[in-house]
């Protein structure tokens, strides 16, 4: 079990990069480890954040196990290293 941990893939992201799109398939959980990812959607031609999730967080669990699609945006607000455990990782598991 802990060797799966090792065969997570870290990401890093750049201030203003965006990590997910909203109606883009969820195919992974991502863990935050430094940074902060800013959740955001449009509303009425602006972006409006909606939370901002920092080092220890979670993105993607229920979305995941559901098959669903991203429902908001995901933005780097600070630089920021998540990591990814994929479906591929779950199948291993």
């Amino acid at each position: 079990m802990f060797e799966m941990m090792y065969k997570m893939k870290t990401e890093r992201y750049e201030v203003d990069q965006i990590v997910l799109r909203e109606s883009t398939p969820v195919t992974s959980i991502m863990f935050v480890l430094t940074g902060a990812l800013e959740v955001y959607t449009d509303f009425e031609g602006n972006d409006f954040v909606i939370d901002i999730m920092y080092s220890g967080s979670i993105i993607n669990e229920k979305n995941f196990f559901q098959e669903d699609d991203m429902w908001v945006n995901l933005r780097c607000k600070e630089p920021a290293i998540v990591i990814v455990f994929n479906r591929e990782l779950l199948a291993e598991l």
